[in-house]
């Protein structure tokens, strides 16, 4: 029900999206990654919109998010959302053959990347650690066994949110430049 001509996300690219905002070395308020799940390019929803439809989508998308961050923060392990390539009809003839793990993760890579684009912050690291996840990441398509690579996406993520957890929670110490106000001064 997303107003034309807005191209939505589908469920599966959604959680590779919200799973490379999740990785993020900052926390990144809702409204800078919201939009870009009803519309690839981020265009805003126009104003005549259905806010109660609205409503739902966002509390479904927060829930998810909430819910892949406190499983990666307890327990380095989330249930991704991909494709069951048994269910799915077989590549056409005239595309270029792909792995069945390319199948089966390519929706999921696309909007984690899609992620990685819109929030470059986390190239900008310069951390090795992020650097070889990130490049873990990009290979699993190669991988023949879906299977495998579905573990191997789970593991390089939860490697990748603990390596960016400490500048996601980082305080800044905020220094005062005028002096102190008494008590009892006007």
């Amino acid at each position: 029900r997303t107003p034309v001509p807005l191209e939505p996300m589908d469920a599966v690219t959604i959680d590779g999206y919200l799973a490379g905002i999740a990785v993020q070395p900052r926390i990144v308020p809702i409204d800078e990654w919201l939009p870009g799940i009803f519309d690839v390019e981020g265009r805003a929803l126009p104003e005549a919109h259905d806010t109660a439809w609205l409503a739902k989508c966002r509390a479904l998308v927060e829930r998810r998010f909430e819910v892949m961050n406190a499983d990666l923060a307890e327990s380095a392990w989330f249930d991704p959302v991909i494709i069951d390539i048994d269910t799915t009809p077989p590549t056409s003839e005239y595309e270029p053959p792909k792995t069945d793990a390319a199948r089966a993760l390519g929706p999921w890579l696309a909007g984690f990347d899609l992620a990685l684009r819109r929030f470059s912050s986390l190239h900008d690291l310069g951390d090795s650690r992020v650097d070889g996840a990130l490049a873990a990441l990009s290979a699993l398509t190669n991988e023949a066994d879906a299977g495998r690579a579905v573990d191997a996406l789970v593991r390089t993520l939860a490697s990748l949110w603990s390596a960016t957890e400490p500048g996601r929670y980082e305080v800044a110490t905020i220094r005062r430049t005028m002096p102190k106000v008494g008590r009892n001064e006007p």
